[in-house]
């Protein structure tokens, strides 16, 4: 009703009924989309299923990209935004859990939308560095993560980070001690205004 109230929405799909197929595609978690370059990456898991990814992209005029990601037990990634943030210029991402046949793929689409690589360690994912989300504010463009992952963050990384956006650390425990960070908590609108 919020979004009705103040967007322009033109139209409401339910796609509940996937589930019972047993075929997901969880919130803000699934997808990581790149607006700018109309492109939306998934890694595919039991959360996120390729077919699904396909059927909304294709709604939203989105180009998908799905790759795989595992951690270091061999465990597949269950949500994208658990090891890539995309922004205006950037893209935190830990390449080292990307299958290295898919790697040269994903550098490819990095390259030719012309997002500087800043490649995340294992150890910075289970920070949550890879769950933060650009976001417009009145004053320009700000990353907000959390504290944990900004003190993960190497000065070098904080740098490039910096030139473009500025950075917004905050303490969020309680989150994080469920596994979860700063980008699962945010979805982004991206309607027009009525």
């Amino acid at each position: 009703d919020f979004l009705t109230d103040h967007y322009k929405v033109s139209s409401v799909t339910d796609y509940s009924f996937l589930s019972k197929e047993n075929s997901f595609l969880e919130g803000t978690g699934s997808l990581v989309v790149d607006h700018q370059n109309k492109l939306a990456y998934a890694v595919e898991s039991k959360r996120t299923t390729k077919s699904v990814v396909n059927t909304i992209c294709e709604q939203l005029k989105l180009s998908p990209i799905v790759f795989n990601a595992y951690d270091e037990q061999g465990t597949a990634v269950y949500h994208t935004n658990v090891l890539m943030c995309i922004a205006t210029k950037f893209v935190m991402i830990s390449l080292n859990m990307v299958p290295i046949e898919q790697r040269a793929q994903l550098a490819k689409h990095f390259l030719k939308s012309h997002h500087q690589v800043i490649d995340l360690t294992l150890e910075q994912i289970n920070n949550f560095c890879g769950n933060a989300i650009e976001l417009q504010g009145k004053n320009g463009r700000i990353l907000a993560l959390s504290q944990t992952a900004f003190n993960a963050l190497t000065p070098a990384q904080i740098t490039v980070i910096q030139k473009t956006a500025k950075l917004v650390p905050l303490p969020i425990p309680t989150i994080e001690s469920a596994g979860g960070s700063v980008r699962c908590m945010i979805a982004g609108v991206h309607l027009q205004n009525k």
